[in-house]
């Protein structure tokens, strides 16, 4: 369901920190919740998502998201894992 939707969202087309802290990030952020998206999963989407496209509606290019590291990948994981957890969008 949220694979097709961002998949087609994105037109379905490295940074190195400490591997164990990523490691915990990534286990905290998909722990317990099988509809849960994965680091894996949201790479393979990135990889494919077209560059030099108009931003969205929060004026973010691709790129930022492509090539801003694992850092910021484990912040759209988190936050797209806390929608598909909470069943809501952020206020803000």
């Amino acid at each position: 369901m949220w694979k097709e939707y961002y998949g087609k969202l994105w037109n379905e087309q490295g940074s190195q920190g400490e591997a164990g802290t990523e490691e915990e990030r990534r286990s905290e952020v998909t722990d317990g919740n099988e509809n849960m998206i994965t680091i894996e999963e949201l790479n393979k989407v990135l990889k494919h998502a077209k560059n030099r496209k108009s931003c969205g509606l929060d004026n973010l290019p691709m790129e930022l998201w492509k090539f801003g590291g694992n850092k910021s990948k484990m912040h759209i994981l988190e936050l797209f894992n806390n929608i598909i957890d909470k069943n809501q969008m952020p206020q803000e």
